[in-house]
C-alpha cells in the first residue's frame, strides 16, 4: 500500500514504551502483554484512543480506555478484529457486533438472510459481488454498509433509500458514476470511494453536510465540483492519485479540515507567497487554520520550495 495512504489513515504515534508494535494494513496494533490490553490507534486526529481488555477468569472481553479502565463489562466471547474504519468486531452469544470508540454496539450481518430488524451493519467485503444485493435497499435501519473489494460497477439510484446510513465504503470496486440520489444520504459521516473509476462527482454531494471523512483516493478525477465547499464538517479529505489539475476556490470553505491528501498533484501545491492568482494560499489566520496533516506523494518541486511551504504552514505537518 502506498506509504502516503498509510500516513493519511494513521498519525504520529506515541506511548511506545513497553509496547510491541504490529502493523496491520492501515492500522497500528499495540499489545501490552502485562495487562492483556489491546489498543488500536488509527489516526489520532480522527479516532479517540480505544481498546479491549480481557478478564483473566472468564476469558471474555470488555471495552477499555487507554488507561486500561474497563468501560463495558466483560461480555464478549471473542475479539475478532479491529479495522481501519475505527470499529472493533466482537462476538457475543453467536452474534457478531461492531463496537465504536464510545462502546456503542452495532449488530452485524454478512448475508442478506442474516439481517433482522436489529441489524445495523451489512458487511459484504471481498464477496466477489458484481452488484449490490437489491434486498438491502429495503433495510432502512442499516447504518453501516461495507462493500469493499468487490467487482461492483454501478451504484444504483436505490442507494438513496438507505437514508439512515452513517458509513458507506466502496473501496476497490469499478464504480465510475455516482447517482444524484446520493444526496439523500444526509446522515453520512464517512464516505470512502477509494480505488474506483470516478471521473467526476455530482453536484448533489453538497447535501452531505454531516460528512466528516471523504476519501477519493486513486480515481480518475480531473476536477471537483464547486459544491465541495458545502461540506464544511469535513475533517479529512483524500484526493491522492487522481488527475486533478485545479481545485475550486470553494475548497477554502473547509475550515474544519485536519487532514488533506493532495497526492502527487504538484499543480495543487499552494502558492505560499500569494503572488500567483491561479493558486490558492494557505494562511494561518483564515483558511485551513486547523489543518494538521498536509500530504503529497513525491511532487516534482524543488527542495527550496518544500522548505518554504513547510515553513509557511508550520502549524501542520507536511509530508512529501
Amino acid at each position: 500500500m502506498n506509504i502516503k495512504r498509510i500516513v493519511f489513515l494513521t498519525a504520529i504515534l506515541f506511548f511506545v514504551a513497553l509496547l510491541q508494535i504490529n502493523a496491520q494494513d492501515d492500522a497500528i496494533t499495540w499489545y501490552n502483554k502485562e495487562n492483556k490490553t489491546i489498543y488500536f490507534f488509527h489516526s489520532l486526529l480522527r479516532f479517540p484512543s480505544r481498546g479491549f481488555i480481557q478478564d483473566k477468569s472468564s476469558k471474555q472481553f470488555g471495552f477499555a480506555d487507554k488507561e486500561s479502565t474497563a468501560k463495558i463489562i466483560f461480555k464478549y466471547d471473542t475479539l475478532i478484529s479491529q479495522d481501519e474504519n475505527g470499529f472493533g468486531e466482537v462476538k457475543k452469544k453467536n452474534f457478531l457486533y461492531l463496537i465504536d470508540s464510545t462502546g456503542k454496539e452495532y449488530k452485524l450481518a454478512s448475508k442478506v438472510s442474516e439481517i433482522d430488524s436489529s441489524t445495523l451493519v451489512f458487511d459484504v467485503r471481498k464477496k466477489s459481488l458484481f452488484d449490490i444485493p437489491v434486498e438491502i435497499f429495503e433495510k432502512q435501519q442499516i447504518l453501516i454498509l461495507w462493500l469493499d473489494e468487490n467487482n461492483i460497477k454501478t451504484l444504483p439510484k436505490e442507494i438513496g433509500s438507505l437514508y439512515n446510513l452513517t458509513h458507506l465504503s466502496l473501496v476497490d470496486n469499478q464504480i465510475n458514476f455516482l447517482p444524484e440520489e446520493i444526496e439523500k444520504l444526509t446522515k453520512l459521516i464517512e464516505l470512502d470511494l477509494s480505488l474506483n473509476s470516478l471521473n467526476t462527482l455530482p453536484p448533489e454531494i453538497k447535501n452531505l453536510k454531516k460528512l466528516s471523512v471523504l476519501s477519493l483516493y486513486k480515481n480518475h478525477l480531473t476536477t471537483l465540483p464547486s459544491e465541495i465547499g458545502n461540506l464544511t464538517n469535513l475533517i479529512a479529505l483524500d484526493l491522492g492519485e487522481n488527475n486533478i489539475t485545479s481545485l475550486p476556490s470553494e475548497i477554502l470553505n473547509l475550515n474544519e479540515l485536519l487532514e488533506l491528501n493532495l497526492g502527487n498533484h504538484e499543480d495543487l501545491i499552494p502558492d505560499f507567497t500569494g503572488s500567483n492568482p491561479t493558486k490558492h494560499t494557505f494562511t494561518k489566520d483564515e483558511k485551513f487554520s486547523k489543518l494538521q496533516q498536509l500530504i503529497f506523494n513525491k511532487p516534482k518541486i524543488s527542495k527550496e520550495e518544500k522548505e518554504k511551504l513547510t515553513k509557511f504552514i508550520s502549524h501542520c505537518k507536511v509530508y512529501f
